[in-house]
């Protein structure tokens, strides 16, 4: 899939308009794109649905910069990890 992924990439964004990383992960291989543009991000998560979201806002740990505090499990739902 990742050949997949850098193909899209190159065709449809070209070389300046992101940029990648990769490691290695406890799961295997990890990838991190990152995008000058929203829109061309919107269209790549698009391109590749079963891609994830790695950023971390829906982990148990996560500290959000206007949340002091501890999480409710009520909370959790329903809350949108874009912020």
């Amino acid at each position: 899939m990742i050949e997949d992924c850098h193909r899209w990439l190159n065709e449809n964004i070209g070389p300046d308009g992101f940029a990648k990383h990769g490691t290695e992960s406890s799961s295997g291989e990890a990838k991190a794109f990152y995008f000058r543009d929203l829109d061309n991000a919107r269209d790549f998560m698009s391109a590749f649905p079963s891609l994830r979201l790695a950023d971390g806002t829906l982990s148990v740990s996560y500290s959000s910069p206007v949340h002091d505090g501890v999480w409710q499990s009520s909370e959790l739902f329903g809350l949108c990890n874009l912020y």
